[in-house]
């Protein structure tokens, strides 16, 4: 499959588009039926020659096919998690291809957030939420960043409300990840920090991977923003997040003891009186 891929790597960037606007379904249709079939495309996306130009034609396609993910028990659902995967991994390899996500951005994040809210199981839209903002996180994709400031407000109030909402652990558990990683500068978030506070509290006692993210998110916060400016946002969490730290501090081979050391450290006098109180 390799070599087919290979093939229609030495097209023309017109020649190529034209061929695979009018074959996407049938490549689908085959990927569905045969898994081992997702070879051709991620060659295609691993391919410096063609890689923007089949993810612009993958991702459109995708994109009209968002509420498939409403049936995680369907054969579409699955397959075109995967398929939003290799797209978003492929800009992360491929920079350059950055542009071609910003036209589908908004239609990705209001269409995920939008079926999530009708469907019965919202965990796919969810995982493809969660799957975009680790590839484009970390501040290296300027310009989908600021595509993503719009679609911020909306965002958060959808995923705050359904903290508030949802039962399910691990649907939660999604919920607070997706809180504590949204694709956005701290300047940004600073109108929101005090509802993010709830967030990071339920991540303090949730798995380990939820408790590294917001001690790591806790520290970022408390190294970044002057004290003057997060205290009055902390305070009325106060007591319950230093509990939530002092409950870390735990001997080896507990993993976040010195972290929360260190955080306790960070907020000074103001974890002694808060405690006191």
């Amino acid at each position: 499959l390799d070599y087919f891929a290979g093939v229609f790597t030495v097209l023309d960037a017109r020649n190529f588009t034209a061929i695979f606007t009018q074959q996407l379904p049938f490549l689908f249709e085959h990927l569905l039926a045969n898994a081992a079939v997702s070879t051709v495309l991620q060659h295609f996306l691993a391919n410096s020659n063609v890689s923007r130009h089949f993810a612009d034609l993958l991702l459109a396609f995708l994109s009209a096919r968002l509420g498939s993910l409403s049936e995680p028990g369907g054969r579409e659902a699955p397959v075109l998690l995967r398929l939003f995967k290799l797209v978003f991994g492929s800009i992360t390899l491929f920079p350059e291809n950055e542009p071609i996500l910003r036209p589908h951005l908004g239609t990705i994040v209001n269409g995920a957030v939008r079926h999530a809210a009708l469907a019965a199981n919202p965990s796919h839209h969810l995982y493809l939420l969660r799957a975009l903002f680790k590839s484009i996180g970390g501040g290296k994709f300027e310009g989908l960043y600021k595509e993503f400031l719009p679609l911020l407000p909306p965002l958060l109030a959808h995923l705050m409300r359904h903290i508030n909402a949802v039962h399910a652990p691990g649907l939660r558990d999604l919920l607070v990840e997706l809180c504590l990683t949204l694709p956005a500068r701290l300047s940004t978030l600073l109108p929101y920090l005090h509802l993010l506070m709830r967030p990071v509290l339920l991540a303090l006692s949730g798995p380990p991977e939820l408790v590294t993210l917001a001690l790591r998110t806790l520290e970022f916060w408390i190294d970044h923003l002057h004290p003057d400016f997060i205290q009055p946002l902390m305070a009325p969490k106060m007591r319950q997040l230093l509990l939530l730290l002092c409950q870390q501090l735990q001997p080896p081979p507990h993993q976040f003891g010195p972290i929360a050391l260190r955080i306790l450290g960070k907020l000074g006098g103001r974890n002694r009186r808060f405690l006191r109180e």
